[in-house]
């Protein structure tokens, strides 16, 4: 008997005739450009037939599924379209035969893109990693149930499974926005180093009351990777702030797609003016995504924030003091502004600029000779058991970002906990490479699927110098776990979550917060409307006091 998980790939497959924009100009270019994307010195020569396959059998499937998205399928159809006419040229450039960095990129390409197009083509034309093979039909059956389900449930459910995951189109039309950026004369990366004579250094308080004598102890609402404006996004952070009430919300970068005017308006400035009380600053540093259209749609939205009297942060990298502690935020995103390869696997260890990492040591001796125990947060991981954190000489994936591990090993033993981001999802480590406490808490918005086994350790990832292990997950602490929403032949999504932090003169207690959601299914088609999702109240699942 065929199963219903088969039969909807059928039916997905059967109802999605090959749109016209997969044969027009806007593909053609997009192709081009995905194909030549990052090769260094720009080289005549011929790609080979089953690496220019791929990606031709790639764009051609996201041509076929337009249907499923029409008005954002025209849109970025057309946006493609013009952004490839603004660039200088229109002929292919490809690199030379055996050209063994491009073999990386299309290899790292191949394994990692959800939606692979042909799979069968994709299969025999890429010698994927160990394990990654079933990792694409896994990746693709649940694909293909969720177009079927979204196709039949209303645009509303939809934004909530598509929008965000690796089968939105917005991520490939992307890549040619950030390529026709940077082809613009006037093109730069915007940078705030911090002025002479300042530390941007901020002390924290609480807003509650207490009696005399007594200090109240400050808390944070921390969050990181949340910046899509999508429902969920917006329903976890008005229900942490009805909930716990937080002195400070603080968010540890990436605005999505890729940092744009609009999307910085519409995905943080809004939704945060929208739900911050009054007197509740908000904290942001950068990810990488914060810097693919420039970074300067980051630094002016921290300014018009200022303005509004919503926080006093000045740039992209700061520190605040609290009680017995001093939190210092470092912008890592600013090296990890370059899409790396078609992937954007961001396989390049990102590194603190000069006079940040001075700044950084200045900031920890300081705190040790006031008595201050310190956090670090960061939107990059210090190292990691599941993603790669650099790509080490041989091309291989590294557990450790090795540049950012010797930059701060003289200061590693001083830092209490480290919070990150980058991955979507969350972990407690143990003790790894001198850093006693890493913390990662990455899923706050984006949509992830079970089948990404991200609480799995990855054996392709090199491991540190004089270690034995990948990092390890604190036994008994917290891990992603599986929402309610449910599909037959649907392995699920992983539920959103953060951290709510609490600082006195002696301790700091972090409560490790996840929300659950559903949306209507025929499993409860009884119980919700079509084309409606809930949200429900986020639950602590774990807490730890340092």
């Amino acid at each position: 008997m065929l199963s219903l998980k088969f039969l909807l790939m059928l039916t997905t497959l059967s109802l999605s005739p090959r749109s016209s924009l997969a044969s027009s100009k806007a593909w053609e270019y997009a192709k081009d450009y995905l194909v030549s994307q990052n090769i260094v010195s720009q080289r005549n020569g011929k790609i080979s037939r089953e690496a220019y396959a791929v990606v031709d059998n790639f764009l051609e499937e996201m041509g076929a599924h337009v249907k499923w998205l029409p008005i954002k399928g025209q849109v970025r159809g057309q946006a493609m379209k013009a952004q490839a006419q603004a660039l200088p040229g229109h002929k292919h450039v490809g690199p030379k035969a055996g050209d063994k960095d491009w073999e990386r990129i299309v290899a790292n390409w191949a394994c990692n893109v959800s939606m692979k197009g042909t799979v069968k083509a994709t299969l025999s034309a890429i010698p994927c990693r160990r394990g990654v093979r079933r990792q694409l039909l896994a990746d693709f059956g649940d694909y293909a149930v969720i177009r079927a389900y979204s196709a039949a449930s209303g645009s509303v459910v939809k934004s909530q499974v598509i929008d965000f995951t690796n089968q939105d189109l917005d991520w490939v039309s992307g890549s040619i926005i950030w390529t026709s950026a940077q082809a613009q004369p006037s093109f730069q990366f915007e940078y705030r180093p911090i002025p002479d004579g300042t530390s941007w250094t901020y002390p924290i308080s609480s807003k509650k009351s207490t009696q005399a004598g007594e200090s109240p102890a400050v808390t944070i609402a921390l969050f990181s990777d949340w910046a899509t404006g999508g429902a969920q996004a917006i329903a976890l952070m008005d229900a942490a702030i009805k909930k716990l009430s937080p002195d400070h919300v603080s968010h540890l970068g990436d605005i999505y797609y890729y940092g744009t005017k609009a999307e910085a308006e519409k995905s943080l400035y809004k939704p945060l003016k929208a739900a911050l009380p009054a007197r509740t600053p908000f904290w942001n540093i950068p990810g990488n995504h914060d810097y693919y259209a420039g970074g300067q749609p980051f630094y002016d939205t921290v300014d018009a924030m200022r303005r509004e009297g919503m926080t006093q942060q000045e740039g992209s990298y700061f520190s605040l003091d609290a009680p017995g502690w001093r939190l210092i935020h470092l912008d890592t995103g600013y090296n990890s502004r370059h899409m790396t390869d078609v992937s954007n696997s961001n396989n390049n260890a990102t590194y603190l600029p000069d006079e940040q990492l001075q700044w950084t040591l200045e900031m920890v001796k300081e705190a040790k000779a006031q008595g201050k125990r310190i956090a670090m947060f960061s939107h990059h991981q210090l190292f990691s058991m599941r993603e790669s954190c650099a790509q080490m000489d041989d091309n291989k994936p590294s557990a450790v970002n090795y540049k950012l591990y010797q930059q701060l090993l003289p200061i590693l033993s001083d830092i209490a906990i480290w919070f990150w981001g980058h991955e979507h999802s969350i972990q407690a480590y143990e003790p790894y490479i001198g850093l006693e406490k890493g913390r990662l808490i990455g899923a706050s918005a984006i949509p992830v699927f079970v089948s990404k086994k991200v609480n799995e350790p990855n054996p392709d990832l090199v491991l540190p110098p004089n270690t034995t292990s990948l990092p390890k997950s604190l036994p008994g602490s917290i891990q992603s776990s599986t929402a309610s929403f449910s599909l037959s032949g649907f392995s699920g999504f992983l539920k959103r979550s953060f951290v709510m932090l609490s600082f006195t003169s002696t301790n700091l207690t972090a409560d490790y917060y996840e929300a659950d959601f559903d949306c209507w299914s025929i499993s409860n088609v009884f119980n919700k409307k079509r084309g409606t999702c809930e949200y429900s109240e986020p639950q602590k699942v774990w807490s730890e006091t340092l």
